[in-house]
């Protein structure tokens, strides 16, 4: 691959984030102390899990995977005895990465499937439409795949939430500095999503002293619209505005796309800089 045309290692971060939150996770669930059998989701036997995620979907590339990864990790602690002598299992939902459907499916994984917590459930705007209620109900929210900072920021406001990221605020901060600081005369430019996981992402690019300008060098789009649109006008602004290197904050298949539609207007940008959202498809 042409060395003007790389993305660059950062792009790694989010499948390492993953695994790393996975490893810790299960650290935590094994710690869990001998529940009592009357709590929902916990019987003599068992201990039931629930998760929501895309696994269909123009969101669910990449992040499809994820309830493979903690099922296999499940079976594994299950062959070692489980916690407490009680086997673990997971509830799966699939929403799509539409909030409407993550309310109905997080109401079935509660009153039907009878979770005692949820676990590694993906996205921010779907769990925005669930957390409030899930900590309004005391159930434990473990893990959770957003590093939105709402979050997280006020733990009086979601007691029962436990982060599986750190926000995106804060990793746009750190990517941010070392953008200005290793490409200072470069002209760089963003892509991102039109809601609170784009918004957060790029508060902390500006934060870390990016400017943009909406357009030119700062152009968005609405999350689960890039399969229709291709993302051609939001690329070809970035082209003619001089965009040489292009932070995509945006989920992974949004990320495939921009990159496509890119290479189809004959735009190469020097660099492609993947939030950790978008990363775990450009790594594979």
């Amino acid at each position: 691959m042409n060395k003007r045309n790389t993305f660059s290692p950062l792009t790694r971060r989010g499948m390492l984030a993953f695994v790393a939150g996975i490893a810790v996770s299960t650290l935590a669930i094994t710690a869990l102390p001998a529940t009592a059998a009357s709590d929902p989701g916990v019987s003599a036997t068992e201990i039931v899990f629930g998760m929501q995620l895309p696994q269909s979907g123009a969101a669910s590339p990449g992040y499809n995977k994820v309830d493979d990864a903690m099922r296999g990790y499940f079976d594994y602690v299950n062959s070692k005895g489980g916690i407490y002598g009680r086997k673990v299992r997971l509830v799966v939902k699939d929403d799509q990465y539409k909030a409407g459907l993550t309310v109905s499916s997080a109401s079935s994984l509660i009153n039907k499937d009878k979770v005692f917590a949820f676990i590694g459930s993906v996205g921010t705007q779907t769990h925005i439409s669930v957390i409030g209620d899930i900590n309004r109900r005391g159930i434990p929210d473990l893990f959770v795949n957003s590093g939105y900072s709402g979050f997280y920021t006020d733990p009086k406001v979601y007691p029962n939430s436990f982060g599986g990221l750190g926000t995106y605020v804060v990793e746009s901060k750190i990517v941010g500095k070392y953008l200005k600081d290793t490409y200072p005369t470069k002209k760089i430019g963003i892509l991102y999503q039109t809601d609170d996981f784009g918004r957060n992402a790029l508060a902390g690019f500006t934060t870390a002293g990016l400017t943009f300008e909406a357009k030119k060098t700062a152009v968005n789009f609405i999350a689960g619209t890039q399969g229709s649109l291709g993302l051609t006008s939001q690329l070809t602004a970035l082209k003619a505005n001089g965009v040489e290197i292009v932070i995509v904050a945006a989920v992974a298949s949004a990320t495939a796309i921009a990159v496509s539609t890119a290479a189809q207007l004959g735009y190469k940008p020097e660099k492609w800089v993947v939030t950790s959202v978008g990363s775990p498809q450009m790594s594979m």
